[in-house]
């Protein structure tokens, strides 16, 4: 079987470079022989047969498979390198690793597993000999007498699943920082497959996002109603492995930290509830 993926030619051009620039929010695929930099918001997968570039203030959601990457944004998702990841000190990466090498720098935040792969296995991951989730080639069409009812999720199994996410939040299981979806779909008594169903399907998203979401809105929530919370005491409540990774979810998320983001709410809400009038007494 053959594989896609190939080693980058030897004379590629130092112009030729797919770029996504601050400030564009692009969704769907990048399939590209060459470079790759992302500077803005990207959702899906991304492919380079090269090098892969995330800029600092770059949010990206989704796997990427690659020759090498420097990562200094902000990424949720897993990463399948054939050569070297380097975390950068203001990064965030929430995923899975299959890394041949793995360069790390001080205050560079990582949560997930990490697997250091040969050549020949990165080769079976990116090939046709792994599931297509993990496959450069295109997807093969689905065949018109093959059963897909039975993978669908029915309306009364997403209401059994939303209800009982949203009771395992009220009891604040996110608070687990090593928390994966194996572990949650033990914990609230739901087949992996159909949660899993459940994230990628109907909320066309996966748990990875949708957990640190959970994380997020909670650290939100703390800092807009307790003032006397410190930043620590709100990264333990909420799950973030540290206070240091609280500060980098907030900084890639609102362009602002934890504290500037309390206080322009609390500017926000002082403003609102001031209203000014030009009316004259009789």
């Amino acid at each position: 079987m053959s594989t896609n993926y190939q080693r980058p030619e030897d004379n590629q051009g130092v112009n030729d470079v797919s770029r996504i620039s601050a400030g564009s929010t692009v969704k769907g695929e990048i399939s590209s022989p060459y470079n790759v930099r992302i500077d803005g918001n990207f959702e899906g997968r991304i492919v380079s047969q090269s090098k892969v570039v995330i800029g600092e203030k770059a949010i990206i959601k989704g796997d990427i498979i690659c020759n090498n990457i420097d990562i200094w944004g902000n990424v949720q998702g897993d990463l399948y390198v054939q050569d070297t990841l380097a975390l950068k000190e203001t990064c965030v990466v929430e995923g899975d690793l299959h890394i041949r090498r793995l360069a790390v720098e001080l205050d560079a935040t990582f949560n997930g597993n990490c697997k250091m792969i040969t050549e020949e296995e990165f080769a079976q991951l990116t090939s046709g000999e792994q599931p297509a989730m993990y496959s450069v080639e295109e997807e093969k069409p689905v065949q018109e007498d093959e059963e897909e009812v039975d993978e669908c999720l029915t309306p009364e199994s997403i209401a059994k699943i939303e209800k009982l996410l949203a009771e395992w939040c009220k009891n604040g299981g996110f608070r687990d920082s090593a928390m994966n979806m194996p572990m949650l779909a033990s914990m609230i008594c739901v087949n992996r497959k159909d949660l899993s169903a459940y994230f990628e399907d109907y909320l066309q998203s996966s748990f990875r996002v949708w957990l640190s979401d959970i994380r997020f809105q909670k650290a939100q929530s703390m800092l807009r109603e307790e003032t006397r919370y410190s930043n620590e005491t709100v990264s333990i409540e909420c799950g973030f492995s540290s206070h240091a990774h609280l500060y980098k979810v907030f900084k890639a998320k609102t362009g602002m930290t934890p504290i500037q983001w309390r206080r322009f709410m609390a500017k926000k809400a002082s403003e609102n509830s001031f209203i000014p009038t030009n009316e004259t007494p009789i």
